[in-house]
């Protein structure tokens, strides 16, 4: 296990960095833009970021991403995976210079993934959910 009741935060601001052991009290990782990994002896853990897009006007990247359209905090996370919404269901509200910001189904359809839970700070582009439309017959 790596270091137990100890709790990290980084943000990389590199494109790649790699850290190798030197004494017993040094956590390894390798990081680059899309993952990090912290490896010892015991374990590996690995993570991946959610991933970024351009956003466009409606916030839907296309017809299966939601993006976050500027810098914001997540207020309210009104689905989770498998809801079924119509469209114009608020999926996410999202808050950024104390205005509120709903990002809204564009078409019915289920939802595949959240990426991001109510208290979250996401930058603009993000991609907040995953969407798979209804079907039109």
């Amino acid at each position: 296990m790596l270091m137990p009741a100890i709790r990290w935060a980084l943000k990389i601001m590199v494109r790649y960095c790699e850290a190798q052991r030197t004494k017993n009290k040094s956590i390894n990782f390798y990081a680059d833009l899309e993952h990090i990994t912290f490896f010892s002896k015991e374990r590996t853990l690995s993570f991946v970021s959610p991933p970024k897009a351009t956003t466009s006007k409606s916030n839907a990247l296309d017809e299966t991403s939601f993006t976050a359209p500027m810098p914001a905090k997540i207020i309210s996370v009104n689905v989770h995976a498998g809801t079924e919404v119509t469209a114009g269901t608020i999926l996410v509200i999202l808050e950024a210079m104390k205005i509120e910001n709903p990002i809204r189904a564009t078409k019915s359809g289920v939802v595949e993934t959240v990426f991001f839970a109510e208290g979250d700070i996401v930058e603009e582009g993000e991609i907040l959910l995953k969407f798979t439309p209804a079907e039109i017959n």
